[in-house]
């Protein structure tokens, strides 16, 4: 007998084919729903939970903190769940709270390693000027190598140093020295040992050692000095010869600037800048204690 003829193909494939596999795919609009309701609660928890750990800011903002993990949360399960066939509201709540409270705790440890980070830098800051005190001064011993201190110059050199610590107050001490000698060149120094780093700063002097050495050369009315190597002191060194803007004939003025100290120093009997800044490291190196 022929099979009865009912103008419509019953097979598991035409069906399939009419309505889908037997397990249909998620909605998306009902896996946004419940994405965007998980999304909500665990936003609230993380807000919560952020005003607790940071009392002192606006709750406002701590709930705001983690809005941007929560809703890379949101859009990951409203998705992936429907392409995966996952309605169950675990899906959303795992895939919202994972990535939500890792990208969370992110963000705290984050904040933790600044928070440490700005303390030490204050307690430096507010620490007693003690512990900032630059760790070596200039002195004026009586001889450095071949050189010998020149008390004739005293006079000179004592009325310079009055005049520049009346300008500086308590803020450096401040050093001038005329050194000597059969074999070596005549050595002028005009230097200042910083108080602490606080006075360094009240004084108008930056912590960059390069810059502030143009500064204070240009202070003194040199212009045009060029860079010599400083030496195990470290910090910068420039000297300026005979022709530049400052500088008067047979003369080369040089500058050193260092986190402590700072000097101009006129070298007489020298060739070159070379020569004036082998003679400046060595005076240098003597008067730092």
């Amino acid at each position: 007998m022929s099979p009865v003829l009912t103008g419509r193909d019953s097979s598991p494939a035409a069906d399939d084919a009419l309505h889908g596999p037997v397990r249909p795919r998620v909605a998306a609009g009902r896996s946004w729903a419940r994405a965007c309701l998980v999304g909500l609660g665990v936003l609230v928890v993380l807000g919560a939970l952020g005003t607790v750990l940071h009392p002192e800011s606006p709750a406002g903002y701590e709930a705001g903190v983690p809005l941007v993990a929560v809703l890379l949360g949101v859009v990951a399960s409203a998705l992936v769940g429907p392409a995966l066939g996952r309605a169950e509201w675990w899906w959303h709540v795992a895939v919202v709270a994972g990535i939500g409270g890792l990208l969370f705790v992110g963000i705290e440890v984050t904040r933790l390693a600044q928070a440490v980070e700005d303390s030490v830098v204050e307690d430096t800051a507010g620490a007693p000027a003690e512990a900032v005190v630059p760790d070596h001064r200039l002195d004026t011993p009586e001889t450095i190598d071949g050189w010998s201190l020149d008390h004739s110059a005293d006079a000179e050199t004592q009325g310079a140093a009055e005049s520049a610590q009346e300008g500086l107050g308590d803020l450096a001490t401040v050093v001038t020295a005329r050194y000597v000698g059969p074999d070596v060149p005549t050595v002028a120094v005009y230097g200042a040992t910083f108080t602490d780093q606080e006075a360094r700063g009240t004084a108008g002097f930056t912590t960059d050692t390069a810059q502030g050495l143009l500064d204070f050369l240009a202070g003194a009315g040199v212009t045009g000095a060029v860079p010599v190597d400083p030496g195990p002191l470290g910090g910068s060194l420039s000297c300026a010869g005979p022709g530049a803007e400052g500088v008067p004939q047979d003369v080369h003025v040089c500058g050193w600037y260092d986190r402590a100290t700072f000097a101009t120093v006129s070298v007489v009997g020298v060739e070159d800048v070379g020569e004036a800044g082998e003679a400046v490291r060595a005076i240098r190196a003597g008067m730092t204690r």
